[in-house]
């Protein structure tokens, strides 16, 4: 409707400002665990490599003292114009992403990137029942985030390895058990081995 028209014509430089500050993307990491270690839950070191912010530039990727220079190719306007009809619809500018500058001098540390890359080593917990597949979200772990945006965050690509003895239904453990025909016929008491130790588990008599 026109309300858009007019918003595209006048409130275009508003809606670049704010597309400037762009949050980092997330990255996820694939880790595997024992079958005992989804069961009971474990915390566990894993080394990311991601972008942090620049300490230089802050982010910013031009240095502290350098000023910002009006952009060249929209003329300082933050837009560049497109034909529909009579009307010009604003386009935010790539070259200065809407903001009608750009930076004068880069950062000498990260070369006006603003970011730098970094490896980091971090705890990360996996609860108990955990489901294989599952992903655990670690908040802020994500690539640096632009010009002061937040950084992205960290999913944990939870992978179970099997187990030779026991088989996972949900919630519930399965596990065979050989007995004897006499055991079966005329009942018994058996040890079973479970994930916390052995128990003793009793047979009726007449067992199929």
């Amino acid at each position: 409707g026109f309300g858009d028209i007019f918003e595209n014509l006048f409130g275009h430089r508003r809606e670049s400002q704010t597309r400037t500050a762009t949050r980092g993307q997330d990255l996820q990491y694939t880790m595997e665990i024992s079958f005992e270690d989804a069961a009971r839950g474990v915390t566990a070191p894993i080394s990311i490599t991601r972008s942090d912010p620049c300490p230089e530039c802050a982010g910013y990727g031009q240095r502290p003292s350098s000023r910002r220079q009006t952009c060249p190719e929209c003329g300082g306007s933050g837009q560049r114009q497109g034909g529909m009809g009579f009307f010009g619809l604003g386009q935010a500018c790539t070259r200065c992403e809407g903001m009608g500058t750009i930076t004068g001098e880069p950062c000498a540390r990260c070369h006006g990137r603003g970011v730098m890359p970094t490896t980091e080593r971090i705890s990360v917990k996996i609860p108990p029942g955990v489901d294989p597949c599952s992903k655990i979200r670690v908040a802020g772990k994500g690539e640096a985030g632009r010009n002061g945006a937040p950084a992205g965050d960290l999913y944990i690509l939870t992978k179970v390895r099997p187990h030779p003895v026991y088989e996972r239904k949900g919630d519930n453990l399965y596990i065979d058990v050989p007995t004897t025909v006499t055991e079966a016929a005329l009942g018994a008491s058996i040890e079973v081995q479970t994930l916390d130790g052995p128990v003793i588990m009793k047979i009726p008599p007449a067992t199929q």
